[in-house]
């Protein structure tokens, strides 16, 4: 059984304890309303003032031992079974809670109802967890001999320029649910804060010039807890827990990790999986605090528009291929160059597979049934960046599966012939993912993106009197 994910559960126990002590602080639970007759005044004294409720006033010693002396009336009368009405007698009803709150004032009342919906996020969490410990097998990624052989089906331009779970009923009465209640305030809250607080810890992490090589000490503690905040960050949005099913191999014993890319998620994801490697990145990228991160990390900037900067990122990748030095961390490369749909792989560019070198590839997936969490944009019918943060902050539980596949060595024929190369991982990938490939790249998302601003109709010209 796995021990960090017993240790989850325990704090996950302590956590809920916490919660649920402090919602229940120095709140009179008590005060027994049925124990008095009707139209009596009772003067609470609470901290926060007196409050006048329809019950008079008894000390909490009296009417403990009145409950006492009823459960043990009814059990010499009744027997076991009528000692029963008694017991549940002890349990709170509605009315008692209401006088119990009724001494709060209302930010008291909104600070409690805000522990609440932490208390119902770490429930969850709690019972996901115990879900996966149950369940051991991926949902997913099933891995066998056969994703080396077998050829995955080829899927045309309108299988993998489109969207299969856009807006149902279920969705919108769901997050209709999670916003009237305030759950998907106190997620998006979540999210953002810890976000941010995992950009400014790693960015700390390469302060005044330091890296992995010079103060590994250094770098590990701010890279640990740079780890746990993505871990409360992505608590936010959904995901409880990561099923990573292998191992994802040393920096020392392969250079290049290649992974498909439908979402954004799993970007970050395997950045923290993978010990922190470099990556590719667009030069135009802006994001607060993310310049660091690239420096920290000696990834690769590119610029799409520009020949002279691919070819430099291309250079850039096969020296990293080729370098043997232990302490040379690994480079992430996603070959679609953008995201996907989970139901197809695009072609892979031949940019990480040129230097014929072993190759790590790394699968992730996403299981759903009403809500596929990829990004492929407004033009495919699904999702834009926000609507995709508030889906994702609106779901119960997000799953996400990651499968590390055995280093694969290219033969010679795929050393010789990087296009060779690449279609040949593609295919094993889509084995595994259990999608199909296609041939359609980046340049086809903005050719279907023009195709639907030049057919999108034209707005009537507004004339003024001058």
């Amino acid at each position: 059984m796995d021990a960090g994910k017993l240790f989850h559960l325990l704090a996950a126990i302590v956590f809920m304890k916490l919660l649920f002590g402090c919602i229940f602080a120095r709140v009179p639970l008590e005060v027994r309303a049925n124990d008095h007759p009707p139209g009596e005044s009772f003067q609470h004294a609470g901290s926060m003032g007196e409050v006048s409720v329809g019950v008079p006033r008894r000390s909490t010693r009296n009417s403990r031992m009145d409950t006492d002396r009823s459960v043990r009336n009814w059990g010499a009368g009744h027997g076991v079974g009528g000692a029963l009405p008694g017991l549940f007698g002890l349990i709170p009803g509605i009315q008692e809670l209401m006088i119990a709150f009724s001494c709060l004032t209302w930010p008291d009342m909104l600070w409690r109802y805000f522990l609440f919906l932490l208390l119902l996020l770490t429930f969850l969490y709690f019972t996901e967890n115990v879900r996966d410990l149950l369940y051991v097998r991926p949902r997913m990624l099933r891995l066998g001999d056969s994703y080396l052989t077998e050829k995955p089906p080829r899927v045309g331009r309108d299988v993998a320029l489109s969207y299969d779970t856009p807006w149902c009923l279920y969705e919108v009465m769901k997050t209709t649910f999670f916003a009237v209640t305030g759950l998907l305030a106190v997620r998006l809250f979540i999210f953002v804060l810890f976000s941010f607080m995992t950009l400014v810890v790693m960015s700390m992490a390469g302060r005044r010039g330091r890296n992995r090589n010079d103060n590994p000490l250094w770098f590990s503690f701010f890279t640990l807890l740079a780890y746990i905040t993505f871990c409360v960050a992505s608590v936010g949005i959904g995901f409880y827990n990561f099923r990573v099913f292998g191992r994802i191999a040393d920096r020392s014993e392969c250079k290049i990790l290649i992974s498909n890319h439908s979402c954004v998620f799993e970007v970050v994801l395997l950045f923290a999986l993978a010990q922190f490697p470099s990556f590719i990145t667009r030069k135009e990228t802006k994001l607060p605090l993310f310049e660091s991160i690239v420096r920290l990390s000696d990834s690769i900037l590119v610029d799409r528009s520009a020949a002279e900067s691919r070819r430099r990122a291309a250079e850039a990748i096969a020296k990293r291929a080729k370098d043997r030095d232990p302490l040379v961390p690994q480079l992430l490369v996603f070959p679609e160059g953008t995201t996907t749909n989970q139901r197809t792989l695009f072609m892979f560019r031949k940019g990480a597979m040129e230097p014929g070198e072993p190759i790590q590839m790394i699968c992730v997936g996403f299981p759903y049934k009403h809500f596929n969490p990829c990004w492929n944009g407004r033009c495919c019918g699904g999702n834009s960046f926000g609507v995709l943060i508030l889906r994702l902050c609106s779901q119960f539980v997000n799953r996400v599966e990651v499968r590390p596949l055995p280093i694969y060595v290219p033969t010679e024929s795929e050393r010789e012939d990087p296009i060779l190369y690449a279609n040949r991982c593609q295919e094993m990938m889509a084995n595994v993912l259990g999608c199909g490939v296609s041939e359609c790249t980046y340049a086809d998302y903005v050719a279907l993106l023009n195709e639907k601003s030049a057919s999108a109709p034209v707005p009537p010209k507004r004339f003024t009197k001058g």
